[in-house]
């Protein structure tokens, strides 16, 4: 029977699984948090089911898609992109 480890999100400290392919995770509840650098209201998605990553960014009550990884939860500086096996995966930057 394995273990399965747990670690802190580097956010809120909010318990989750570990994943050694992604040390710096954030838990799942912050992934409607995400802003850009100008405030905007950003989300995160697979661009077709084979993969592939796209941000879209809330500006004026207008959806744009764009490429961008970078995103601000509670002030943290992150970086976003799509994990291993298609999912989305943000990240703090350290």
């Amino acid at each position: 029977m394995s273990v399965m480890e747990t670690t802190y999100c580097p956010i809120c400290n909010n318990v989750m699984l570990k994943s050694d392919r992604y040390p710096n995770a954030l838990c799942k509840k912050h992934y409607g948090e995400c802003l850009d650098k100008d405030g905007n209201v950003v989300t995160y998605g697979n661009t077709s089911l084979s993969g592939g990553f796209a941000s879209y960014h809330t500006i004026n009550n207008t959806i744009i898609k764009k490429d961008d990884g970078i995103c601000f939860v509670r002030g943290h500086k992150c970086t976003v992109g799509e994990a291993h096996l298609g999912e989305i995966v943000i990240q703090l930057l350290k």
